[in-house]
């Protein structure tokens, strides 16, 4: 049986070396099986082809003559992640989708999501036109999304977690190679915005601050640093002013040369979120991430106009605004139930009606008459004018959204995994089995089987502190600690949090042990085999298995809710599937920053020596993949 060093060697044999020559730099590593390359152990030969590939993808520049282990190391950091991961394909989007924006006929709409696909979408009908791929990883993702108003341009901002930096990417879509990098940034990349004539982009990026670029070739025109967080509202007035909405606090106004006219403090909520300009260009409204109310306010001065009478409403927030074709709002948050309704303001504030609901609005642009929006459910739709929503896109994957107590339910030693399809608790709940290899319905309760421990310590989830009994002593603070999942050793020696921007294991006094790289949000968080196992549901609809000693992934399960396809891997890729799986998976190569990801299907590859259902059964078990390899290949375990 192949060794997972083996494995990768032979996947590299399945692609052309010009096609994946990334893949070809691991495969020159000895050991090189489940992460980066260890340059450590490298020979001088080994690290001068690696220099050789590296510049044959256009990664890396220099003289040859420098083919040093350090200038290797400099090389690798600046190139994208080059280890192939699997990832899940399904032809629809398997994370909720973050942004959307379409172009100005509004024939076609690009969406980006937590799986960290760019997609192309023909409307009015939601048929799949397009996947882009950028070269991101494990644990990066997108953040901002923005198109021309002809169709030509996309910009693409994203969080590259191997740098802890962000570039903003620019596609080219009539372009046989399209992708670019714009430029890098230190923060997140939390919004894009394109002029009404095309000319301009605007992006903002954390404190870094708000810049603006002239387009297509990106070179500055304008920006403001005078920013202190994160900034997730840009809209540009049909006059070419640019509105911004940011957590510290302010809305600003610059006008059409980028120059700053305005700055104002919110009023009924310190997190503005959304930002968005009436048709006329008159008025603006803001959504905040921490106010029922949404503030409307005048385009040129930003003086208040009014607010909307919702401040005793149950919504925990009404994060997202729109304006529609008639001049009304149109606005949406969370509620925490499975469902809210979208609701509808006049101008001046006055309710007039709710619309139907969605699962979690995320977001909301006008698109012609109606308006396109995003949620975890339905994926996409169009809101039309007579209020009717109509879905274009459904998700494959499972909704995640709070996996706790009895909708995320455990073995002692963690090999089956019980949960629910869907929000509620009377959707479909399944029962993962990985030593049988078998996922299906869940029939009865099933005694054997416990929802997480949460209250044997005494934990502030907003802050990852515990209460010893003196005093409670904070460990930290901000959105990687907002709407945590716990779960509790069984020997109070410590716990884990997941968010929807975080995964962290502590102690039993709330010191940070480690911070695990995120595949999407968290939903859920269990411990089992007496507190080694950390098992995840993740917002991507898999559920991962962790070791706790170090955070080390372990196994990955992916379950289709339409029909129960399953596909279960290890971080080196080797699988086992019900029949269909591959049709799901694939392969992604990450070439430069300047180029698209490539990305290898399972069912266009002779992927059977990675099918090895003899080591998935063994990994959880041995909590060890390397360990499992060497178990199933002594036991003689043929391929199935």
């Amino acid at each position: 049986m192949a060794s997972p060093i083996a494995a990768r060697r032979g996947l590299a044999s399945f692609a052309s070396a010009a096609l994946f020559g990334c893949l070809l730099l691991l495969s020159i590593c000895p050991s090189a099986a489940i992460a980066a390359p260890d340059l450590n152990a490298m020979s001088p030969a080994e690290i001068a082809i690696a220099h050789r590939r590296l510049r044959e993808l256009g990664c890396a520049a220099g003289p040859s003559g420098l083919d040093t282990r350090a200038a290797l190391r400099e090389m690798l950091k600046r190139c994208p992640d080059p280890t192939p991961f699997l990832s899940i394909e399904t032809g629809r989007p398997t994370t909720p989708i973050r942004r959307i924006a379409v172009d100005r006929e509004c024939r076609v709409a690009a969406t980006v999501s937590y799986d960290k696909t760019l997609r192309l979408w023909s409307l009015p009908d939601g048929k799949p036109l397009r996947v882009v791929r950028f070269p991101f990883a494990v644990g990066d993702e997108f953040d901002g999304l923005a198109m021309s108003p002809d169709g030509r341009w996309i910009a693409v901002g994203g969080w590259d977690a191997r740098e802890s930096g962000n570039t903003a990417f620019l596609w080219d879509t009539q372009a046989e190679q399209p992708v670019r990098a714009l430029a890098r940034f230190g923060n997140q990349v939390g919004a894009l915005a394109y002029s009404p004539d095309g000319k301009r982009l605007a992006i903002a990026a954390g404190d870094d601050g708000i810049r603006i670029l002239a387009m297509p070739g990106g070179e500055p025109m304008a920006s403001d640093p005078d920013v202190s967080e994160s900034t997730n509202g840009l809209a540009f007035g049909p006059d070419g002013s640019l509105f911004a909405a940011s957590y510290d606090g302010y809305v600003r106004r610059y006008d059409a040369s980028g120059a700053r006219t305005h700055k104002v403090a919110t009023k009924s909520g310190r997190m503005p979120y959304t930002v968005a300009v009436s048709r006329h260009g008159q008025t603006i409204s803001v959504g905040f991430a921490d106010s029922r109310q949404v503030e409307i306010l005048d385009a040129a001065t930003l003086a208040p106009v009014a607010l909307t009478n919702s401040a005793k409403w149950a919504d925990d927030n009404i994060s997202r605004v729109g304006w529609d074709a008639a001049g009304r709002i149109v606005a949406g948050g969370d509620t925490g139930r499975p469902a809210s309704p979208l609701h509808l303001f006049d101008k001046s504030g006055r309710h007039l009606r709710d619309l139907d609901p969605v699962h979690y609005l995320l977001d909301l642009q006008p698109c012609g008459d109606a308006m396109i929006l995003s949620a975890v459910e339905p994926a996409l739709a169009l809101l039309q004018p007579d209020g009717v929503l109509k879905t274009l896109v459904d998700s494959d994957a499972a909704d995640m959204r709070f996996k706790t107590g009895d909708a995320f339910r455990v073995s002692a030693d963690g090999t089956k995994v019980r949960f629910h399809l869907g929000f509620e608790a009377t959707a479909m709940p399944v029962l993962i089995d990985v030593a049988a290899g078998t996922v299906g319905p869940a029939l009865g309760d099933a005694d054997d089987l416990a929802g997480p421990v949460t209250d044997t310590l005494a934990i502030n989830r907003s802050t990852g502190a515990v209460d010893t009994g003196r005093s409670v002593r904070p460990r930290g603070s901000g959105p990687d600690y907002s709407g945590q999942t716990l779960a509790i050793r069984p020997d109070r020696g410590g716990f884990v949090l997941g968010s929807w921007s975080s995964l962290r294991s502590y102690d039993g006094t709330g010191k940070r042990r480690w911070k695990g790289k995120l595949a999407t949000p968290v939903g859920g968080v269990q411990l089992a085999a007496n507190g080694s196992l950390v098992i995840v549901a993740y917002m991507d609809g898999t559920i991962r298995w962790f070791r706790w000693s170090d955070g080390a992934e372990l196994l990955a399960v992916f379950v289709n809710r339409h029909d129960l396809r399953f596909v279960a891997w290890t971080p080196s890729g080797y699988y086992v599937g019900s029949p269909g799986a591959e049709d799901m998976f694939g392969w992604q190569f990450n070439g430069n920053w300047n180029r698209q990801a490539d990305f290898l299907p399972a069912t266009g590859m002779a992927s059977s020596r990675l099918r090895r259902p003899d080591v998935i059964q063994r990994v959880i078990p041995l909590q060890d993949e390397v360990q499992a390899v060497r178990a199933a290949d002594g036991a003689g375990k043929g391929r199935l």
